[in-house]
């Protein structure tokens, strides 16, 4: 289980990252480790890249999902 968490965070963090760093798109991360949480959000919308970023972001986890869905649960919500 271990090693799915840290999958998990390891895209979510590389992709925010990516995000701060190749593109002008505002993110806000936050995440609680008891929970197991990651919450993020763009409050501005995003670019073109930020969008594809983040598509690749989902296309990956849904596969972390699919090859462990006894430990993880994977929603996105547009609000």
């Amino acid at each position: 289980m271990d090693i799915v968490c840290s999958s998990v965070s390891a895209v979510v963090i590389g992709t925010c990252n990516s995000l701060e760093k190749l593109t002008d798109d505002s993110i806000d991360l936050r995440s609680d480790e008891e929970d197991g949480l990651i919450d993020v959000r763009f409050p501005e919308g995003l670019s073109h890249d930020g969008e594809l970023l983040v598509r690749s972001m989902i296309i990956t986890l849904q596969d972390i999902a699919d090859q462990y869905s006894d430990f993880i649960k994977f929603n996105i919500e547009e609000v």
